[in-house]
């Protein structure tokens, strides 16, 4: 009886010496591999730091070869060959990029928006109050690390964190943003900016400052623009998922059309587009021109003193119904819905084959085809012929194919400025479901679209 208990003991701390070894040899596996992928990271890192310390010093040779073309590193190698970029903003620029080695900011990515505001930091060295190398990142969090930076190099009082992204683009209108950031950094006024699109007063710059960390500088404006006059939080969100949130031409008119919303706080916000729409139409469209007797006419805007004042919401709404109902015919040549085409934008469309249908979003590329798009989906894209043929937006159909024949599912915008989806409507202006988007993100990954916050 005391033999098997010794046997059985024996086989108890063999198992136990054996799963010892195990962990040991696990932990000692995961250990090399930890070891190993930091090395990996150190020399890729390394390698990267070399390659943009060379793009300083000759930034045609990495501008124009294939290989980085249309990578981080050949925009990178295009920006310090601009006319603009002296040896003091190369010198400087050699200098963030030796500071960022404490940090993640230059990674090697095929786009990389941190190398771009490198770029542009370096543009602003003269503006430095601080010397780059007292800098340290505190946190782990890339965009924290690119914010601190350039606060540290610029600011002295705190600016709205919505302004980070004007660094990360090199264009003249991020560079007018670049100086707004810097000179409220500076502890200037947003009012006192130039070039603003429109007059802010007091309470309407206090919203500016007050937006939400996720817009850009234009839809913060509109945002402390209809929070100043008076808007609630969710007309204001209402009113930017309108063009309104970008465009600022007319603005004494549009204000009274945002007063409007303001007055009517139960009209339902998803009205707010339609809307704008209708009047944009009627109070600035130009029908172009005809021959009356032959004589030729100018037609002009249907309603060019179109006015809000004292304008009923439920007589307005009914309007703009029967503008949709109108513009779901097909058009009449010689009037004002001249048939007409335009070029592609760009931008491939998409065709999914499955089991039992076929999935395909395709562009379309004439006033009878948006038209018929508007009649089938029962809103107002016909609208936007003048906007598709000036190649400001561009116009998908979202299509579902099956044995029963073709199903319309939704009518895409896209603003092409910025490869972004700015408009998604389903039949009535109905939004659309989270199966519609999970066909249509595979469209937007393949072509790299980006989605407006305002339409999910």
């Amino acid at each position: 009886m005391a033999k098997n208990s010794m046997k059985k003991d024996l086989r108890l701390r063999h198992k136990k010496k054996e799963k010892r070894i195990s962990e040991a040899a696990a932990k000692e596996a995961r250990r090399a591999a930890f070891d190993n992928a930091i090395r990996e990271d150190k020399a890729r890192r390394s390698s990267f730091y070399k390659i943009l310390r060379d793009a300083c010093e000759n930034p045609l040779g990495y501008a124009f070869q294939p290989t980085y073309t249309q990578t981080s590193v050949g925009l990178f190698a295009k920006a310090i060959n601009d006319k603009k970029f002296g040896a003091n903003e190369r010198k400087s620029l050699s200098h963030l990029i030796e500071v960022c080695r404490r940090s993640k900011l230059v990674e090697y990515t095929q786009q990389n928006d941190y190398i771009n505001g490198l770029v542009n930091l370096s543009k602003w060295w003269w503006m430095w109050k601080d010397n780059p190398d007292f800098w340290s990142p505190k946190s782990k969090n890339i965009d924290r690390q690119f914010a601190s930076l350039a606060r540290h190099l610029l600011c002295k009082y705190q600016v709205p964190a919505f302004m980070d992204k004007v660094w990360y683009k090199i264009d003249s209108e991020n560079e007018l943003y670049q100086e707004w950031f810097i000179n409220l950094g500076q502890g200037e006024n947003i009012r006192k900016q130039r070039f603003l699109p429109i007059e802010l007063t007091k309470k309407m710059g206090h919203h500016f400052l007050e937006a939400p960390n996720h817009f850009t500088v234009k839809e913060a404006i509109r945002w402390g623009q209809v929070k100043g006059v008076g808007g609630d939080h969710r007309t204001a969100l209402g009113v930017l998922s309108t063009p309104l949130s970008t465009d600022f031409s007319n603005n004494e008119f549009w204000t009274s059309v945002i007063r409007f919303f303001i007055d009517n706080p139960m009209m339902d916000t998803n009205q707010y587009g339609p809307i704008c729409d209708y009047i944009r139409n009627q109070k600035f469209h130009d029908r172009g021109q005809i021959y009356v007797d032959n004589e030729l006419v100018h037609l002009g805007p249907t309603q060019p003193n179109f006015s809000m004042h004292r304008r009923d919401p439920n007589v307005l709404l009914r309007q703009v119904e029967d503008w949709h109902r109108e513009l779901r015919e097909m058009p009449r040549f010689g009037t004002m819905r001249e048939d007409c085409s335009w070029s592609s934008c760009g931008i491939p469309g998409f065709i999914h084959k499955g089991k039992e249908e076929i999935n395909e979003i395709v562009e379309i590329l004439s006033s009878r085809e948006l038209y018929a798009e508007g009649e089938i989906m029962k809103h107002c894209v016909g609208s936007y012929v003048d906007s598709c043929k000036n190649n400001q937006i561009a116009i998908y159909s979202y299509r579902r194919i099956d044995v029963s024949g073709i199903h319309h599912e939704a009518t895409l915008e896209v603003r092409i400025s910025d490869r972004t989806i700015s408009q998604a409507r389903k039949k009535c202006n109905a939004p659309l479901t989270a199966q519609d988007w999970s066909k249509i993100r595979e469209w937007i990954n393949k072509v790299n679209l980006q989605i407006s916050k305002w339409i999910q």
